[in-house]
């Protein structure tokens, strides 16, 4: 991790539940897939990736396997969304990216009645299981949240 990107987690401290939580922007040009990707495999080292469908990692990933890792998971993506725009990526600062949450194209939807799980989530904090327990309350874009179709049609 550059000395910039630890002084400006450290000063964020942010949790990993906050920040899933938090503001993020949807990438829709691959580029700025591959702009985020390359300023994360710059820094090289301290970055966890969680895969969804396994456990969540007990070390971030190390400095000699982060290329191949965010390689495979633009490759899942180019995989399954073949269209000229991305839209399944978003992230918290394009520039100073401490979290990325990728999203699987064959089952993201925004006419979903919850919020979906990202199948991928790259963070420079450790993460937690996804989905979140609901001890806590509802915590926006944290799957068991009741999607936007749901909290409306619970108002009628």
């Amino acid at each position: 991790m550059t000395s910039e990107h630890a002084e400006t987690t450290a000063t964020a401290a942010v949790s990993f539940r906050d920040a899933y939580g938090g503001w993020l922007s949807g990438l829709l040009d691959w580029d700025d897939v591959v702009e985020v990707f390359d300023r994360i495999r710059a820094d090289g080292q301290g970055w966890w990736i969680y895969d969804t469908r396994s456990e969540v990692p007990a070390i971030p990933v190390g400095a000699s396997e982060i290329a191949n890792a965010l390689d495979e998971i633009l490759s899942f993506l180019r995989r399954h969304h073949r269209a000229d725009y991305c839209g399944f990526v978003y992230v918290d600062d394009k520039n100073d990216p401490r979290l990325v949450k990728v999203y699987d194209p064959r089952n993201a939807s925004s006419c979903s009645l919850g919020t979906p799980i990202p199948a991928y989530t790259i963070s420079a904090m450790q993460p937690e299981p996804l989905p979140f327990s609901d001890d806590e309350g509802d915590v926006p874009g944290v799957a068991g949240t009741p999607g936007i179709l749901k909290r409306i049609l619970k108002r009628g």
